[in-house]
């Protein structure tokens, strides 16, 4: 053996940091090798429902509730998008799309602030079916101009801006994780009704909200500002859930691998002359009663047992 060669397996940081570079280089690369339209808008909604997970890795993973607000704040994102792509300042929707996200979530933790555990998941589906009743009053049909010289209307462009965003929202969620902040939103599922994790409460309702909310800005720019009612209805939301059941509740990746299930179960069943949501409906309850967690933390159990 040369004397070069390492003495064990690598470091799980440079693990980590090759397998991002790839996990970037292959994002950008695969629309180009698939090539056409439909592969473009194809990767841009994988995209949106990675920030769906995202959002639900908050909820579901780390606050440990059920909530299911996730449409309502891409609602009030791709709301906030269109009003501004309309007024010619499309440089300002994803700031925009991002507070009022969180407005949406503080909207659904607002009178579910007593006991959110038990409460929330009721007051964000009454805001889930709100949020569908005001859509027809939201959404237009409108032409993205220029962001920073970048041409809104081509599927390519608007592909590479969620992408960005994208990979700045996994970053910032997987080293929010291990920092204190993160372990106060991850534990407080054991602490309830006194007053600083009702203030994590707050915080964690308000980031899945905005993670939700860029959903829903990325939506807005792929549909041209009218998006299908399907994508944010209340059973849509309830079979969001597969993302973070099937992918992993609680990591950057099972967000990703779940987003990719989901959209390949939607698509399936649509081919199949079902409703979209059928099969990632099947995916949430196999998922549910299997009580793992999730494909990637079942490849990590696997690949440590190899060794």
């Amino acid at each position: 053996m040369s004397a070069d060669a390492p003495d064990g397996p690598l470091p799980a940081g440079l693990r980590r940091r090759r397998a991002l570079v790839a996990g970037v280089v292959l994002a950008i690369a695969w629309p180009f090798v698939l090539a056409g339209p439909a592969a473009w808008r194809t990767a841009s909604q994988v995209l949106a429902l990675v920030l769906v997970g995202l959002s639900l890795t908050v909820t579901v993973g780390w606050l440990r509730v059920m909530a299911l607000f996730a449409p309502a704040a891409a609602v009030a994102g791709a709301g906030a998008t269109v009003v501004l792509i309309g007024g010619g300042r499309p440089g300002l929707g994803l700031a925009a799309a991002l507070v009022a996200g969180a407005a949406a979530g503080l909207l659904a933790l607002a009178p579910a602030s007593a006991n959110p555990r038990r409460w929330l998941p009721v007051t964000s589906l009454v805001l889930t079916v709100a949020g569908v009743l005001v859509m027809p009053r939201l959404f237009r049909p409108v032409t993205p101009s220029g962001l920073f010289g970048l041409d809104l209307t081509d599927d390519r462009v608007v592909y590479l801006v969620g992408l960005a965003v994208v990979i700045a929202a996994c970053a910032g969620v997987a080293r929010l994780r291990l920092r204190t902040p993160g372990r106060h939103l991850a534990g407080i599922g054991a602490d309830d009704g006194t007053e600083e994790p009702q203030r994590w409460w707050v915080a964690g309702v308000a980031l899945s909200g905005s993670l939700a909310g860029a959903a829903g800005y990325l939506t807005a720019l792929l549909h041209h500002g009218v998006p299908s009612p399907m994508e944010f209805s209340p059973t849509t939301a309830v079979a969001y859930l597969a993302i973070p059941f099937v992918g992993g509740a609680s990591t950057v990746g099972g967000a990703v691998v779940g987003a990719v299930v989901f959209l390949t179960a939607a698509r399936t069943s649509l081919a199949l002359g079902l409703a979209s949501v059928t099969l990632p409906a099947v995916l949430l309850v196999v998922a549910a009663a299997v009580r793992h967690d999730g494909l990637v933390a079942w490849v990590r159990v696997r690949a440590g047992h190899r060794r």
